[in-house]
């Protein structure tokens, strides 16, 4: 940017602006998370009696269907992941409706965020994430909840020319993410993401 300029805010603001749409993803997710969890375990199927002895059910579905399911499960996150980076990379919001619910705050969070790099002319340059499972749990058959440590990759913020407008650190944090489905033939979407605690790494 030119040196007369002083107060240079259209491109700082949309690494304001992102972190601030990101925060807010997360206080917004911390308020409707146990409503989620609460009406998606209400409105699940019912389950069908097993003509196997409950504990005989039981021991079944520990060793067989979980590994399984939780192999499925952990890989469509880390695909979500994969997709979200890409949206941020191509600044394409249309990406981030195959991978969250419709009522998902990361959602309006990250189409915020987008938006706003398209705004300032600024792209986001090596960006990636990953997560590293720590422990899953199946809520219902359609509802699972997986604590993961989040990694951010370092990258840079950039203009449409190349000029650095900011680098970032890597970080890392313990997160919790909660996946759904609305029947079995639907892809599994995220419905929210937030910090546990204050854990971080």
């Amino acid at each position: 940017m030119p040196n007369n300029q002083p107060n240079p805010k259209p491109k700082p603001s949309a690494t304001a602006s992102g972190v601030k749409f990101m925060l807010l993803t997360v206080l917004l997710g911390g308020l409707v998370v146990l409503a989620f969890i609460f009406l998606t375990r209400r409105s699940g199927p019912e389950t069908t009696a097993s003509p196997l002895p409950p504990s005989t059910a039981r021991a079944t579905k520990a060793t067989t269907t979980t590994i399984a399911e939780e192999n499925l499960v952990s890989a469509r996150l880390r695909e979500i992941l994969r997709v979200r980076d890409r949206a941020y990379r191509q600044r394409d919001v249309s990406l981030l409706s195959t991978i969250y619910t419709t009522d998902c705050p990361c959602l309006r969070g990250d189409v915020g965020a987008i938006e706003k790099l398209l705004e300032d002319d600024a792209v986001w340059v090596g960006a990636s994430t990953s997560v590293h499972i720590r422990k899953f749990d199946k809520e219902n058959d359609r509802l699972w909840i997986v604590v993961a440590t989040f990694v951010g990759s370092p990258f840079r913020i950039e203009t449409e020319t190349g000029d650095l407008i900011r680098s970032v650190e890597r970080q890392s944090e313990l997160f919790r993410f909660v996946l759904t489905r609305t029947s079995a033939n639907d892809d599994i979407l995220l419905g929210f993401a937030g910090p546990v605690g204050g854990a971080g790494g």
